[in-house]
């Protein structure tokens, strides 16, 4: 890997994509506006990058923006009919597609000159996209939705055509494998697996794990990372003139007469009641 691909905010707050050569340590925004734009995927080809962003009247929807300028109009029907003849024996129809090859990668150029103009909307309505992930080859673009039936998995191509639903459900932490063949997901708790061709088959994945917990060492974690989120976090440094070392190394001894949950909450509370700041506290399951 070259590259990075990730979201940061600026100092006003607004979410980019962001790529980053790592040879150059140069960083580009990508999605540069001040709308929220998150999750982005370069290309298999690497000539663009897919992203959601809510520009479109605050509903997440998937764009696409290439990454370098372009030397011709991509809506040309010239231009999109070679595009298509060149990609035709790789990519097929969305649901036969997994097993095209991914193509050769390119060396990835970046120009962000007027890059805000390039960018090209895919989905569009009322109902907003979650999740997404491209096919090996990058022609098709599977992603989370609703329609008039509840949510469920959709596909359409990379230009935002043909879009179609698979297959109902929520598909919760969309986790494709790497060849595409499956995708993993979660719902009502459990996981599953499903097929990306074919009759999309799913199936249940059971498993079971037994967990062996040191309820004391559990505690002194509870204590502790209670001081250490009120260290770092309260609003004065200073620690209201309180030695906050101090304090921590008075109450764990205290730790030893602890018999439950509720226990080490009221010790903590006890401890950063030291503070005598308002609205601290901690709380947790009995």
């Amino acid at each position: 890997g070259k590259w990075l691909i990730y979201t940061r905010r600026d100092d006003d707050q607004n979410s980019d994509v962001h790529v980053f050569e790592i040879a150059t340590k140069k960083e580009y925004n990508v999605t540069n506006n001040p709308f929220t734009d998150r999750t982005g995927t370069i290309t298999p080809d690497g000539k663009s990058v897919v992203f959601i962003s809510d520009r479109d009247g605050g509903v997440p929807h998937l764009f696409i923006v290439p990454l370098n300028r372009q030397t011709e109009d991509p809506d040309d029907p010239l231009v999109r009919e070679r595009i298509r003849k060149t990609t035709s024996t790789r990519s097929g129809r969305g649901n036969n597609n997994q097993e095209a090859q991914a193509p050769p990668p390119a060396p990835l150029t970046v120009n962000t000159d007027r890059i805000e103009r390039r960018a090209v909307q895919l989905t569009s309505g009322e109902r907003g996209v979650q999740a997404y992930f491209l096919s090996t080859d990058g022609r098709t673009v599977f992603f989370r939705s609703d329609d008039e039936r509840g949510p469920g998995l959709f596909t359409m191509t990379i230009e935002g055509k043909d879009r179609r639903k698979v297959s109902d459900g929520p598909f919760q932490g969309l986790t494709p494998t790497k060849d595409r063949r499956k995708v993993f997901y979660t719902q009502n708790q459990d996981i599953y697996q499903m097929e990306l061709s074919g009759q999309y088959r799913k199936t249940q994945i059971t498993f079971a794990f037994s967990v062996k917990v040191d309820q004391r060492q559990e505690w002194a974690q509870i204590l502790d990372e209670s001081w250490r989120v009120m260290k770092y976090r309260f609003y004065d440094e200073k620690m209201h003139g309180r030695d906050w070392d101090a304090i921590k190394a008075r109450y764990e001894p205290l730790l030893k007469y602890v018999g439950e949950n509720q226990d080490v909450y009221d010790l903590a509370n006890e401890m950063i009641g030291e503070l005598n700041a308002s609205h601290t506290g901690v709380s947790g399951p009995p």
